[in-house]
Formats: structure tokens, sequence, C-alpha cells
């Protein structure tokens, strides 16, 4: 159990770095961090949930295979390869007194799996030629561009579609993307037994010997289900799990810490206050006094300890799926906890900085093709804002949702390449154009008001986006038209954040 010692000081300096930050409500404040914490607490059980250790053989390296319903995507991918070839005629499973609430959910297509795809393609996708699909996924020649299971959950899904909006060929031409379901024959038994068995928020694991009593009549149905199920699992995992670690929440939800961290600067620090302040030189004299940027970290730091503590000490984590972020391990594995947090907070600030600027960029440049549309009577004008509201907007909107999806999703570790149902985030697609914090700050907490000022940054960014000659040269024009003929007719957009 925590002490009351570690729990008093824990609070005691968490209310007081909340102070000095200047917050109002500082009680209101500290009871929202703990509510954070709490929330935490509960990621990190839902993200180990059913997770169970590796059991070697005593004479061979192999492991014993995983007989309790789990939801890493391998255990779940070989429980319905058993429960594949008993639907067949072949043996039932041996070991298993459960069938899983994963693989239900996979079958049912429910959330965060799902029963439609997602198509990104440089043709328009036959809809018959889908309608069947094969265990394999391979119906289509998919022309290499992207084709992915959509998410029944509405966070993923919405992220699913922002990340296949910009895809383009590469002779520089337009994909169509479309959502086709699966039209996949579920039996009426199978179906009915989930609705009174099945409840996937908390996993609960119906007996076998209750799914059998209830499907046996539907077995040849069940198998193409479960076919078509285990050509989906193996589809998401294909290339993305080499060591078969990935779970269904490590995989589709933000790691808990770095959603910690993003919602602790949300509420302590909204982006509306401008990027914390950081003196480095002051800190180092020891005066007292600490930077803006550090007071923050340190915050962080405490709710992490806190967490730590009750992961080491408190109920609810003694098992063993708990015991690679236990004392003597850490909530970074194997790397130190301190870097790691040094790293994430200052991944989440950047990130933060940066879906901002493109934000302000994005709805500003639109104010600016509004009013040329509707005040300004020269073809060339118009032409241009015509052509920066296809171009220059679309890549300003491919950027913000990038950014939304870190920021949304986390990563395991910051210096990786965390896995998500459409695929890997990958950092290379966050482009930087490395001067999104002194845009923030000329419009966040005070507004800059010198309009040529705001032009001129905006014209930096947008000129590092790698467009075409056509559209740069469209920007340039309407930029000409907005700093000479109307001035006035708009205005820096602040963004409702």
């Amino acid at each position: 159990m925590l002490s009351d010692e570690f729990r008093s000081e824990s609070h005691r300096t968490r209310v007081e770095l909340i102070e000095k930050l200047g917050c109002p409500e500082v009680d209101e404040v500290a009871h929202k961090l703990r509510l954070l914490v709490n929330q935490c607490l509960a990621d990190i059980q839902d993200a180990n949930r059913d997770v169970p250790a590796r059991v070697q053989y005593a004479d061979s390296n192999n492991s014993r295979a995983i007989k309790d319903p789990s939801q890493r995507f391998s255990d779940i991918e070989a429980e319905l390869k058993e429960l594949l070839i008993w639907f067949k005629g072949g043996q039932k499973p041996r070991g298993r007194d459960d069938v899983s609430a994963y693989v239900l959910s996979a079958m049912l297509g429910e959330a965060p799996f799902g029963d439609h795809l997602n198509a990104t393609t440089s043709f328009q996708v036959d809809r018959q030629s889908i309608s069947e699909p094969r265990g394999d996924f391979d119906v289509v020649k998919w022309d290499r561009y992207g084709v992915d299971i959509l998410s029944a959950d509405e966070n993923i899904q919405q992220r699913q579609t922002e990340a296949y909006s910009d895809h383009k060929s590469a002779h520089g031409k337009a994909l169509a993307t479309a959502i086709h379901p699966l039209e996949i024959d579920r039996p009426k038994s199978f179906v009915e037994f989930a609705q009174a068995n099945h409840t996937p928020k908390f996993a609960i694991h119906p007996l076998l010997k209750d799914f059998k009593r209830a499907v046996s009549n539907d077995f040849e149905a069940m198998a193409k289900l479960a076919e078509i199920t285990l050509g989906a699992i193996a589809f998401q995992q294909k290339g993305e799990d080499t060591r078969n670690k990935t779970t269904i929440a490590r995989w589709a939800y933000s790691d808990p810490v770095f959603a910690l961290v993003s919602a602790m600067l949300n509420e302590v620090w909204p982006v509306q206050k401008g990027d914390p302040k950081s003196d480095l030189s002051g800190e180092r004299r020891g005066n007292g006094t600490s930077s803006e940027r550090r007071m923050l970290l340190d915050l962080a730091t405490n709710l992490v300890e806190l967490i730590q503590e009750t992961i080491d000490r408190g109920p609810g984590f003694e098992s063993r799926r708990f015991q690679a972020i236990r004392a003597p391990n850490t909530l970074a594995g194997r790397f130190d906890t301190d870097d790691h947090l040094v790293e994430m907070f200052a991944l989440i600030l950047a990130l933060r900085a940066e879906h901002t600027a493109y934000l302000v960029v994005r709805q500003t440049v639109g104010e600016i093709c509004d009013a040329a549309f509707e005040l300004s009577t020269e073809n060339s004008v118009n032409a241009a804002a015509n052509c920066v509201s296809a171009n220059v907007m679309t890549k300003l909107d491919y950027h913000i949702s990038i950014r939304r999806q870190f920021l949304g999703f986390g990563s395991d570790r910051p210096r990786g390449n965390p896995l998500k149902w459409f695929g890997r985030l990958d950092p290379n697609t966050r482009y930087r154009w490395g001067k999104e914090h002194i845009l923030l700050n000329a419009v966040f907490p005070e507004h800059h008001w010198d309009l040529d000022h705001h032009l001129g940054l905006h014209t930096e960014l947008i000129e590092a986006l790698s467009l075409d000659d056509e559209a740069l040269a469209a920007w340039r024009e309407l930029i000409a038209w907005a700093r000479y003929s109307a001035m006035g007719s708009w205005t820096i957009v602040r963004p409702e954040l």
C-alpha cells in the first residue's frame, strides 16, 4: 500500500507546482489531475489485461501455446486457427475452457475491429469484387496504394480516413477513396449467443461448452466466418508484429502515459497560453526560480511517479502480467524513465505547437480565399484563390491530420514507430517547418496584430510544403493581392482549440 507520507508529499508538491503555474481554482485543477492519474491506471490495466506470460518447456527454447483468453494478435490468430479446424469437422480445441471475447469481437466486426474496407486505389473498385472476400484478402489487386479494414471505433475510423485523404499515385494522380461493406454471413445462432453472453467492454469470456451448444448446427457457416476473420487478423498483423507481442490495446489506442501527459498539459497549460518559456540560464544559476517548461515537466514527473508507486505497491497490480512495468522495472520498461518522460514531454509540446500553427495558417488562408472570391474582380486573383484552395489548403489539411493522429494515439516510444490500425505512425510523415513555435507565440496568448509579419510567416511555411510551381505562383499572386489591395478585409484566425 502507498504510505501516507508519500501521498501527502506527492499532493503537496503537485499543488505547489499548480500554484506557481498560475492556474486558477488550484484545488479543482489538482482534483482533475488526480482523476487523470486514475484514468491512466485504468488504461494500464486495460492494456495489460489478458496478456499471459509465455511459459517455456523445461527442455526446449520453445514456448507453450497460449490457451488462456488473450488480446495478443498472435494468440487471437492461434485461437481462430483451432476454432477453424473444429468447425471444419476436426478436433475441439484442447486446453481451452473459454472462447475469448476478443475473437468474438473480431468475428462480429465490433470496435476496435470492423466489417468495412477502406480502399484507396487508382481506379474505381467494383463493389461486387470485394463483397465475398477470401481469407487472404487478395480478391482485388489493390494497385499497391492502400486497403485497410475500417475500424468500428469512431475515433480510429476518423484517423484512418484522414490518413488516406491526401494519398496520390506515383505520378501525382489523386486516388479514389471508398468504403465498402464486407458482406459477411453471420449465423443467427452465433449473433444471438453473442448478444446474450458477450460484453466486449469488460472482456468477459464465455465458456466454450456453451458456445458449442449454441452454434453446433451452424458449423459450416461458422467455418467460413472464422476463415474470413483469420484473414483479417493476419492482414492487420502482416509485417508489423515480428515478435508476436502486439495487443489490441497497444495497436488501437494511445499509450496511457502519453495520454496522461497530453491531458495534463491541456488542463494546466492549454495551447492558448502560448509556448511555455524555457530559461535554462536562470535554472543553472540556481536562483530559486524555474522556467514554465521546467515546472510543467516536474508536474508530469510527479504524476508519473505517483502512478509508478501505485503499480509497485498498490492493489490490483500484483499479477505477473504487470511484471514488466513493476519494480525493479519501470513504466518505461528497460529505458530510463526520466529520459523517456523528457523525450515524450518535448514531443507533445512540439506536436501541439505544430498542430496549432498549421491550423492557424489553414484557417487564415481560407479567410483570404473567401475575401478574394467576394471582393476581387480580377480573374487572375480568383483563379489563384481557386488553385490555393485546391492545393495549399489540402496540403495543410494533411499536415494537420498527421499531428492530430500523433497527439490522439501517442506512441509506445517517441523514438519508435508505433503500430496502429492504419499502419505505422511513421515519424517521417511528420514534416517540420521549424518555426511553428514562433507562429504559435504570434497568435497566443496575445495576438500580434502586424498582418504583414504574419503573411511573412505564412509564406515561409507554405513555401516549405513541397508544392508544385503552379500552386506556389498562385499563392504568391493571392498574397500580393491580400497585402496591397485587400488589407483590412481579412484577419488572422485564432482557432477554437
